[in-house]
């Protein structure tokens, strides 16, 4: 039998000896219920002065600081990247590498890099983000429709003039249903 051992006394009448959680109940706890029915447990009340070293750790944080975006242009494999020249061939290498996969990726799609790229132009969301990937990306960002993507800035870059997400081509949304279409 597994003992869970809590701070949290309203997880006692949650999850406690009865282990049945009400229909209307939040569906997160619900799904907690229902992966706990897996396993023969007890659950037990330990005040926070028992625990110590359970949340040592959150504690010791004295304020909460913002993270700062960094910038990396090339990451090179080798130790010493003194040498200017190689830094420089070894960056035309990884640029060509990638352009080589987004063409690749297009050839699966019924668009061609081309169309893309200009629908990327005259798309004018895609445009203002393709600008911030460029640019930087402001501290705030108030239109929600593109602070989905400012979530995200750390996936996007721009390649041949195209968005690519997490490494896949983002699709301007005069192509969408035709790429469905394809797929489907």
């Amino acid at each position: 039998m597994l003992v869970l051992r809590t701070d949290h006394k309203p997880l006692l009448a949650i999850f406690g000896k009865n282990k049945g959680i009400k229909v209307f109940s939040a569906s997160r706890l619900q799904r907690w219920a229902l992966l706990l029915t897996n396993y023969d447990f007890k659950i037990e009340f330990v005040s926070t002065n028992q625990m110590g070293m359970a949340d040592t750790l959150s504690r010791l944080i004295s304020e909460k600081s913002e993270l700062e975006d960094k910038v990396i242009a090339l990451v090179s494999g080798s130790e010493n990247c003194s040498n200017e020249d190689s830094s420089d061939e070894d960056s035309l290498l990884v640029e060509e590498s990638v352009k080589y996969v987004l063409n690749i990726m297009l050839d699966e799609v019924p668009v061609n890099a081309e169309q893309v790229k200009s629908e990327t132009e005259n798309d004018s969301e895609l445009k203002m983000i393709k600008r911030f990937i460029k640019n930087g990306w402001p501290k705030v960002v108030s239109d929600p429709a593109l602070s989905i993507w400012s979530n995200r800035r750390q996936e996007l870059e721009v390649i041949e003039e195209c968005i690519m997400f997490s490494g896949k081509i983002v699709i301007p949304k005069k192509f969408e249903e035709k790429c469905i279409e394809s797929v489907t």
